[in-house]
């Protein structure tokens, strides 16, 4: 049975601004074009140093900004955003990355999925490339828990609204029933891999995941990542970490451990003389080897350790993905 939701909910759009203004500017652009009455945008500037605020001010004076003395991270970023707007009567909040162009009809497909029923809990766009507009770069995900994996799914095959395992954290939109329901971002992530967490809390939870495919989005890709030193190793270092926590905490396998076990003897066998110098660092405290020298390693150490939230430094360090 669908309940209806008001015919115009309040929305609340999130973007994260790190050390990527023109970007920022290019989206807030986009978004004053949307056919959607109802909806606030806050900018978490999060936690960078720069212009960013006094630029976002001048050109945006409608725009709501908070200010984070601290990198958060995607999770802690969003959850400053998301705090408020629950505080300030939003139905929805509308995560969205800072290195998007939106379709103005966007927001306005994305609600009308969202309100057909209260179990439609998160709502994700079909993201495609902003270079070739042709490309998709997401229509929905599965989640091979066994590999520790997350696979993208590249073509649309449907084209109305469908279910899939989880939407991309980079335009989902989530009702405020999931939010008071099951949190909101476990801030052990910082980054990448949280919203496949919270995807699969509001499935556990009765709610459904969605793709619109009415609903489009242009994503130059990663642009904040490609902007920090290090980019590989961030990515490899924080996917492995976090899908090794996710696995832990929400796999539905009994052998979870086993599973684990299984991951972490695979980076070893894979890279024997690395995890060599790292035992042999931790007997004679010397540092032989990096995280740079072997992300993956480091990252399992880490969560054997349950050393989690913002652990790899690396110079320009990122917020976002």
């Amino acid at each position: 049975m669908y309940e209806q939701r008001p015919i115009c909910p309040k929305v609340y759009i999130i973007i994260i601004n790190w050390n990527g203004i023109i970007d920022t500017l290019e989206s807030l652009a986009s978004l004053c074009k949307l056919n959607y009455s109802n909806y606030e945008i806050i900018v978490i500037n999060n936690g960078f140093s720069d212009n960013s605020v006094d630029i976002i001010k001048e050109r945006h004076s409608n725009v709501i900004i908070i200010e984070s003395q601290t990198n958060l991270g995607f999770t802690g970023g969003n959850n400053l955003g998301i705090r408020f707007a629950l505080e300030n009567n939003a139905d929805y909040v509308w995560l969205l990355n800072n290195d998007t162009i939106v379709d103005s009809e966007a927001l306005a497909h994305l609600v009308r999925a969202a309100s057909m029923s209260r179990d439609n809990g998160i709502i994700g766009s079909v993201i495609y490339d902003y270079a070739d507009n042709n490309k998709i770069q997401f229509a929905g995900a599965t989640i091979d828990w066994v590999k520790g994996v997350s696979p993208h799914t590249h073509t649309l095959h449907h084209n109305s609204m469908f279910e899939v395992e989880r939407v991309n954290g980079c335009s989902m939109l989530v009702s405020r029933d999931v939010c008071t329901s099951i949190g909101l971002f476990d801030e052990n992530y910082f980054l990448y891999a949280e919203e496949v967490d919270w995807c699969v809390r509001a499935r556990n939870a009765k709610f459904k995941c969605l793709m619109e495919p009415m609903s489009k989005i242009y994503h130059k890709g990663s642009a904040t990542v490609n902007k920090a030193a290090g980019k590989g190793i961030i990515v490899k270092y924080y996917n492995t970490r976090n899908f090794l926590y996710l696995i832990d905490k929400l796999c539905p396998y009994y052998w979870r451990k086993l599973i684990i076990a299984k991951l972490i003897l695979k980076y070893v066998r894979r890279d024997k003389r690395n995890f060599i110098k790292m035992l042999l660092s931790g007997i004679f405290r010397l540092k032989l080897v990096r995280p740079e020298d072997s992300p993956k390693l480091f990252a399992a150490k880490d969560y054997l350790f349950n050393n989690m939230g913002r652990t790899l430094f690396i110079k320009n360090h990122p917020s976002t993905g």
